[in-house]
């Protein structure tokens, strides 16, 4: 989805000292990060995991398989010790319509506040300069930021490009709820991997 607001649009209240700027909100699809493996169908109230039933030798065996597919076709990323298996599921997991719906649901509304914030430079420099004292990257963010204030603003067109991660909760005989594990507006680099993990999923349960 690619919607187009003003910053007086959908009736929001405006932050206090954020300039109008129009700006588009690029919504990346929704992706769960789930560590569990499991197959099959979902139910309203439990995660279904067919590797609880595999035998430990099965599962050390699609490990092995994994973990050799990934690096024979690029699934792999780059540590400060060498280069690893990207952090992956050992099989796929489903994710409820029902969920994704109500995700996707409050996705323009998350993607708009981080926008208006954004723009709000007194909030940023009171909330983030204490952080910048210990964390270089923030103090380098800062620093543009300080520096584009000061110039003025040039382009009148802003791209907000985030991607919301979520997990499934699943609480004892209630429904799955979806926790909002963060909002990223820079990292996008496993954006390439999802096909390769599709891919090594059909694999493995084929095996």
């Amino acid at each position: 989805k690619i919607s187009h607001f003003s910053n007086t649009q959908r009736g929001r209240r405006p932050l206090a000292r954020a300039p109008s700027l129009p700006f588009i909100l690029l919504a990346l699809s929704v992706v769960p990060q789930i560590i569990t493996a499991s197959v099959g169908m979902s139910t309203p109230t439990s995660l279904p995991s067919k590797i609880q039933d595999l035998k430990q030798t099965e599962i050390d065996n699609l490990h092995s398989l994994a973990t050799a597919w990934a690096g024979l076709n690029g699934l792999v990323v780059m540590r400060p010790t060498g280069i690893q298996v990207a952090p992956i599921s050992l099989l796929p997991m489903p994710f409820p319509r029902r969920v994704y719906k109500q995700v996707n649901e409050v996705m323009l509304d998350f993607n708009y506040l981080v926008h208006r914030v954004s723009l709000d430079y007194e909030f940023l420099m009171e909330h983030l300069l204490p952080v910048a004292e210990s964390d270089e990257f923030q103090a380098r963010l800062l620093k543009i930021l300080k520096s584009v204030k000061e110039e003025g603003v040039r382009q009148p067109l802003c791209l907000g490009v985030h991607r919301s991660d979520y997990m499934l909760h699943a609480a004892p005989g209630a429904p799955l709820v979806p926790k909002q594990v963060e909002i990223n507006t820079i990292a996008s680099s496993f954006a390439g991997l999802s096909g390769q993990v599709s891919r090594l999923h059909r694999y493995l349960l084929q095996r």
